[in-house]
């Protein structure tokens, strides 16, 4: 019973931590809370999220983006308001090279939860991809406005951007 108990914390643990290797990230990551009570709604929810997104992110962590397209669609299939799960099928649209349907996963991600700041982030590397500089700028923008310090997503566009730009001068 004890070697159970240890290895089902083990397993918790691990999901944690690849909930934040792989890329989870919501409203709750822009730092506008400190408290205990947020902190463990937060605990709960990446976790849930992660057992929920497991194959996906797996498959993204393969780069086998069909295979995590087609995980998360069963997902949303069943939960279309998974603002992770659009935010996971726009990264896997876009690195299949699709991204009308990036895009369009991305916006619905952010219509479900405004301040995914992951998802911001994402699309803002989409739009440079697609060499519009001005539209990551926006979402850069928006991203300083929602983040205080301590922003991964945020300073990750802002490095993209930054590296954008300088290949292009």
């Amino acid at each position: 019973m004890k070697k159970l108990t240890v290895i089902a914390a083990l397993l918790i643990i691990g999901s944690i931590q690849m909930a934040f290797a792989a890329g989870s990230s919501s409203s709750s990551s822009s730092g506008s809370s400190n408290s205990y009570g947020s902190a463990k709604k937060y605990s709960e929810k990446q976790t849930k999220s992660d057992l929920e997104l497991r194959q996906v992110r797996n498959a993204i962590a393969r780069e086998d983006y069909r295979a995590a397209i087609a995980e998360v669609n069963v997902i949303l299939e069943e939960k279309p308001n998974f603002a992770d799960a659009w935010n996971l099928l726009g990264y896997s649209s876009r690195k299949s090279g699709d991204f009308k349907t990036a895009k369009a996963a991305y916006t619905k991600a952010l219509a479900i939860d405004p301040k995914h700041t992951q998802a911001m982030e994402y699309m803002g590397e989409m739009y440079l991809s697609l060499n519009q500089p001005a539209e990551a700028e926006k979402l850069l923008s928006r991203l300083n406005k929602l983040c205080s310090f301590n922003c991964e997503d945020r300073d990750l566009l802002k490095a993209a951007i930054k590296k954008y730009k300088s290949t292009r001068s």
